[in-house]
């Protein structure tokens, strides 16, 4: 989800296997893409996989 121009990951209480969503999002950089649409927040247009690239590092 996006909140406040940065990517964040689902809240692990929402979710049943935290770690796997975490893979998820990993696995997520393998795709070529530019812009990322979330379910949640604005979409990111021109620069969704440096924003990947930037959670991805945090988690």
């Amino acid at each position: 989800m996006e909140e406040n121009g940065k990517l964040e990951e689902i809240p692990h209480h929402y979710s049943l296997d935290p770690m796997k969503n975490r893979e998820a999002i990993r696995r997520l950089l393998d795709v070529d893409f530019v812009h990322l649409l979330p379910s949640h927040g604005k979409p990111i247009l021109n620069e969704g996989k440096e924003k990947l690239r930037g959670l991805v590092e945090e988690l």
